[in-house]
């Protein structure tokens, strides 16, 4: 079989060609193992040795269809199947079998869905995954029992979620550490928090949350794993230009790209050469999947055979130029659900020694093979249209979240109990996991999440009835604080239960209440002209500033603004604003206690915390 297309028809039974050689032996030659399964060895024809009817009479490098039947003792066909076999024969003067052996990178996606549902419980379904006869994990630990080269693109969520999981749960364990180890011995691809569709969310209205995706995945792996982790090369799929160009403006130079993203290239052999996609304003350095080779991977076949298949039609591939310097990439689905006999009856023939086959990761295909080229130009190829879906979440909802987050973050600093869930709910919300009707809500519950528990926060916040009551009974704002209770007032001290607290933080120190400036006046002084001032008396204990204590006679005033905040009670966040209107005058004349001049609201930067 010297082509693809004759390979693919071989395979499904199809154009096997002429018999070479036939042997038939009595099923009773091969004992079946405790599992049932039989294991026939047939040996090769030697050139310089008499026939051996019993053996395959393959005399050159090749790849050849063997078809296998069960008979009946009359004859009758009781099942069978084809599986092809290569073979190599030594090279001239005992070189190698062929001048250049084909690179083969396979890229392995390690993603799960969100590990924690919307109300903070883990999500048994991904759980499930990450646990050793799980998805994830019987993939961890066939790659690591390998050592085969291979290009492993974690989630940052899903291995940071795993790490935390595992804390609690000891059956975690083991695939966990199978896990960083393969991760140790591979290449590490970077990408976003969680997988997002970067199509969508340029579409969307949200391109500016793309940078932040990244740059928050590269920095958790970069800390789970000890080590910086490269962010230039991205698994990109679905792609298009806009897509391209975005991840371009975020440092992204090399992708890897689905084969079936790319338009169709009309070419004698295999593309196997990495080439340039152009997207305005520039190009890109990518390379592609090769779907057919991803392919003969899947099916209802036993496991043996379809990895026998894979690895002969890397065999097909190599021989198509054998003097060539080339390389493929195999890219597997995110939500690729392989058994471990199919794993490691693959990495098994991936071996360093293999005659026809080179396993490395994407970054040494890269830096090894030589671009494609046509004549003295490097190749370039488009990316097949393809219909666009809806972001997870819409513009508006996201940007609501986020300002609902910010606001409370200006208001309690970070860290806050807040925060860090805050922040992991805007990145989840992105996930291209929550496609549909059904994912969307998913996604608008991650961000309604935010405003539950900025509501929980506020709502647990204490202020003593009475004194709301005797607040307003004496003409003040709840928010003031009485004079008799300032700290620093004369014999007094604000008691401690009649400051509002937020659970476990200190109370937040704020500027004056605006119901302290409501009874300004503008005051003729001979020396200032118009100053801001207060009728003498009109709040009780201030004292009056002697005029030769003045510096230059000008006072401090602060003001303080509220803006309202949507997040779901219609509070109002405060927001202090602090500007003064003259120089702030010194102590002395701030506490003066002789005869009255120009009255100046003096404050005490203590007074109580209060959410409105």
């Amino acid at each position: 079989m010297s082509s693809r297309s004759g390979f693919q028809a071989a395979v499904e039974g199809r154009n096997l060609g002429s018999v070479l050689g036939q042997a038939e032996l009595p099923l009773d030659l091969f004992p079946a193992g405790d599992d049932g399964s039989r294991t026939l060895n047939f040996p090769l024809q030697a050139e310089d040795a008499p026939r051996d009817p019993n053996a395959l009479q393959l005399h050159r490098t090749g790849v050849y269809p063997v078809e296998v039947e069960l008979r009946q003792p009359d004859g009758t066909r009781l099942a069978g199947f084809v599986t092809p076999v290569v073979a190599v024969a030594p090279g001239a003067n005992g070189g190698p079998a062929i001048g250049q052996r084909l690179g083969v990178s396979w890229v392995v996606p390690m993603t799960a869905p969100p590990a924690y549902q919307a109300d903070g419980k883990p999500d048994p379904s991904v759980v499930s995954q990450l646990r050793p006869e799980g998805r994830l994990g019987r993939r961890a630990v066939a790659i690591a029992n390998s050592g085969v080269p291979l290009t492993i693109a974690p989630g940052p969520e899903t291995l940071e979620s795993w790490t935390q999981l595992a804390n609690g749960d000891p059956g975690l364990t083991t695939s966990l550490n199978a896990m960083r180890d393969a991760l140790g011995r591979s290449q590490v691809l970077a990408g976003a928090y969680v997988p997002v569709d970067v199509r969508s969310l340029v579409s969307g209205g949200l391109s500016a949350e793309v940078g932040p995706e990244l740059v928050q995945g590269t920095d958790k792996l970069s800390a789970l794993l000890g080590t910086r982790v490269d962010p230039r090369t991205e698994i990109t799929r679905p792609a298009n230009d806009a897509s391209l160009a975005r991840l371009r403006d975020a440092g992204v130079d090399r992708v890897i790209l689905d084969g079936a993203d790319l338009t169709p290239h009309d070419e004698q052999f295999t593309p196997a050469q990495p080439f340039s996609v152009r997207n305005q304003p520039g190009t890109t350095t990518a390379v592609g999947s090769d779907a057919g080779l991803q392919r003969l991977l899947e099916g209802d076949d036993p496991p043996a055979l379809r990895a026998q298949r894979f690895l002969a039609g890397l065999s097909v591939v190599a021989l198509e130029q054998p003097n060539v310097r080339r390389g493929v990439v195999v890219l597997e689905p995110d939500d690729w659900n392989a058994s471990s006999a199919l794993l490691e009856s693959a990495l098994a023939g991936l071996t360093s020694d293999h005659p026809l086959l080179d396993p490395l990761t994407v970054d040494d295909l890269i830096g090894t093979v030589p671009p494609a080229t046509s004549g003295n130009a490097p190749v370039e190829r488009e990316l097949a249209p393809s219909p666009v879906p809806p972001a997870p979440v819409t513009e508006r909802e996201y940007l609501d979240a986020q300002t609902q987050l910010d606001a409370f973050n200006a208001l309690v600093p970070p860290p806050n109990p807040i925060a860090d869930p805050g922040n992991r709910s805007l990145l989840v919300s992105l996930s291209s996991a929550w496609s549909g009707p059904g994912g969307r809500a998913r996604a608008r519950a991650e961000l309604a999440g935010i405003d539950a528990d900025i509501n929980q926060f506020v709502g647990r916040l204490h202020v003593p009835a009475e004194h709301d009551h005797a607040d307003r009974r004496e003409g003040r704002d709840p928010g003031d604080v009485p004079q008799r209770d300032r700290a620093g007032a004369a014999g007094t001290r604000a008691p401690r239960e009649r400051q509002a607290r937020v659970p476990r933080w200190e109370p937040a120190r704020l500027g004056p209440s605006p119901s302290e400036h409501d009874g300004a006046l503008h005051r003729r002084d001979p020396e200032l002209g118009d100053v801001p001032t207060h009728a003498q008396g009109d709040v009780a204990g201030r004292r009056p500033a002697h005029p030769a204590d003045r510096s230059e006679g000008a006072h401090h005033v602060l003001r303080e603004q509220r803006r309202r905040v949507p997040h779901g009670r219609g509070r109002a966040l405060p927001r202090r604003v602090v500007g003064p209107r003259h120089p702030p005058a010194p102590a002395a004349a701030r506490c003066h206690s002789g005869p009255p001049g120009v009255v100046v609201a003096t404050r005490d930067a203590r007074r109580r915390s209060e959410l409105r």
